[in-house]
């Protein structure tokens, strides 16, 4: 292969760092997943993404660029990762980080998590060269990113459709973010939790307490495919608002096409389907949906974002 044909791809979270070695196709031909290990600092999270990145490139010296995708506030043209709360990060200088210990002279991209994983359904996945489309990730937060004629809208700061921090009317748990009523006090694996065990919006019955620590979104989905009555609600509701965050979308962005990927978006797609397509009829104009396509994500690995930074830094859109 030449030295155009492969590419790095590193998603980084809180927990986990995902590493591929991917070809313009698509293919993965190695992969490496390990623990993100952030409370043992800076200096060993940097350490673990180095070695992941070794493991996935192993003896190919043909690999045109390295993209990395972390959750946060990043800067794209310095490399700058300027806030990333679940890493304990505020202004890592990741580009420079990584190329001071990486023995390989080769270019790396960092991005916003959710804007990678925009250009992953581009290139690979749902969205395959559809050039006017938005991407909503629904996992352990909310997070979105939309193609405008080809290109990532980003905003004058680098912080274009944060919608998990949309207030949403009847909302009422506190977000992490400090504001009370945010969409990812449902839309997110840790709010669908919260609602189903205290209730956080106007519920047709009393929600009583679980004391169940170790329950998850996916112990909910289950529960309501099951039939029971309170996980039902939980999900229809969930359903709405992401039909009330997506009738936003629509008016404001007239996307020909919608993605939901993330670990929760995903598996609850179906479930949500109908509540959100009902909201969407409800709030918006004929012309809004007329044409729409809403479609779960097709991507096989979530470090196929990061990967399409290298080919969209080529690009190779157009």
């Amino acid at each position: 292969m030449d030295n155009q044909e492969l590419a790095v791809g590193v998603d980084i979270g809180g927990t986990k760092i995902a590493s591929i070695l991917v070809d313009r196709e698509g293919k993965i031909l190695a992969g490496d997943y390990r623990m993100t290990a952030a409370a043992s600092g800076e200096d060993g999270t940097l350490e673990r993404i180095v070695a992941s990145i070794q493991s996935v490139i192993g003896s190919h010296r043909s690999v045109s660029g390295i993209g990395i995708d972390v959750p946060g506030v990043v800067n794209p043209e310095t490399g700058v990762v300027e806030n990333a709360v679940n890493l304990g990060w505020e202004r890592v200088a990741l580009r420079e980080e990584i190329q001071k210990r990486f023995t390989m002279r080769i270019p790396i991209h960092v991005e916003r998590d959710t804007y990678a994983q925009t250009l992953g359904e581009f290139y690979f996945g749902a969205a395959r060269q559809v050039s006017d489309y938005v991407y909503l990730g629904i996992g352990s937060g909310l997070g979105a990113g939309a193609l405008v004629d080809g290109r990532l809208l980003q905003g004058s700061g680098r912080a274009a459709l944060e919608i998990g921090h949309l207030g949403l009317t009847g909302l009422t748990h506190p977000c992490g973010c400090g504001k009370s009523g945010c969409a990812e006090t449902i839309l997110s694996g840790p709010g669908m939790v919260k609602t189903y065990l205290t209730g956080g919006w106007q519920a047709e019955f009393p929600i009583e307490p679980e004391n169940n620590t170790d329950l998850t979104a996916q112990d909910i989905l289950a529960r309501a495919q099951a039939g029971e009555s309170k996980a039902q609600q939980v999900v229809s509701e969930a359903g709405r608002y992401l039909g009330e965050v997506i009738s936003d979308l629509l008016m404001i962005l007239n996307p020909s096409l919608i993605v939901i990927g993330g670990g929760l978006g995903a598996s609850a797609f179906g479930q949500m389907r109908p509540g959100m397509d009902t909201e969407i009829k409800r709030r918006c104009m004929p012309e809004n949906y007329r044409n729409l396509r809403i479609e779960k994500s097709t991507l096989d690995s979530s470090a196929l974002g990061a990967a399409s930074l290298v080919w969209y830094s080529q690009k190779r859109i157009h």
